[in-house]
């Protein structure tokens, strides 16, 4: 799963080649789910490893 910078590259470079594909109009209403889906996507995932997370003991 991308996440940070390699997920920031996704999005950079799949908005033009989505602008060459589909019509203008079309374009937020196929962008924006999926912008909204990887946010929640995120959002889920942080808060999941979160709690998982074992706590640092040292020694």
């Amino acid at each position: 799963m991308p996440s940070g910078p390699s997920g920031t590259k996704s999005h950079a470079t799949g908005l033009p080649v989505a602008g060459i594909l589909f019509d203008t109009a079309e374009i937020a209403l196929i962008i924006l789910p999926l912008i909204l889906f990887y946010f929640i996507q995120l959002l889920v995932l942080a808060v999941a490893s979160q709690r998982s997370a074992v706590p640092y003991q040292a020694g």
